[in-house]
């Protein structure tokens, strides 16, 4: 089994919903991920973004719940968190997401992966006789203490034989001010990395 990281996000949960989102300066926006021509900004439904033109990632997104940073890379994310910073008030949070986007290669090799995810999760009791069975997505939510919840979305890997994409949502409960610093951010993601895997190893082995 190979798990490899697709994206990676810091999201910032207001404590109180923002009912004036400012928008950021267009000389940052152009230049916080490096490439200016194919960065696009402004208000959507949602709030107001910055993000590539095409791809998913990276993008920063502030909406009246909720602030999100995503990148490739921890180092990535960090830069853009950094830079970011100066740019907006220091909210208050009251809760915070360590979260990543996983795909997961070479977990079965002689059956399709819905029919994996199926046996592998789903009680034989529970088939339908002889039909085949399989399972398109799937949510688990992980309890890890009173204050953190793992919540995991798998489904297979569009385009990719018997392979697994991850949606991994690391809820941390606890309240802070304004956005961490990096080294405090590194010490998070360090510890929240020791718990996602040890959840996805242990739900995959």
């Amino acid at each position: 089994m190979k798990n490899n990281l697709l994206t990676i996000s810091f999201v910032g949960v207001f404590r109180t919903r923002q009912t004036m989102i400012q928008p950021l300066n267009a000389e940052f926006c152009r230049g916080v991920f490096h490439n200016p021509g194919s960065t696009v900004s402004g208000f959507s439904p949602a709030g107001f973004v910055v993000k590539h033109k095409i791809l998913p990632a990276p993008s920063i997104s502030i909406t009246p719940e909720k602030l999100i940073v995503m990148a490739t890379s921890q180092d990535d994310l960090f830069e853009y968190i950094n830079a970011l910073r100066p740019q907006i008030p220091e909210y208050d949070f009251g809760a915070y997401g360590l979260n990543r986007d996983i795909e997961s290669l070479d977990i079965c090799q002689n059956e399709d992966i819905s029919d994996w995810i199926c046996k592998h999760f789903v009680k034989p009791q529970y088939y339908l006789g002889k039909i085949i069975n399989r399972t398109s997505k799937l949510n688990l939510l992980v309890d890890i203490n009173e204050n953190e919840l793992i919540n995991v979305d798998m489904e297979p890997r569009a385009g990719i034989k018997n392979g697994l994409f991850l949606s991994i949502n690391h809820h941390n409960n606890y309240k802070i001010k304004g956005l961490p610093k990096q080294d405090e951010l590194s010490d998070w993601y360090s510890d929240s990395n020791e718990k996602v895997n040890k959840v996805i190893n242990g739900l995959l082995k």
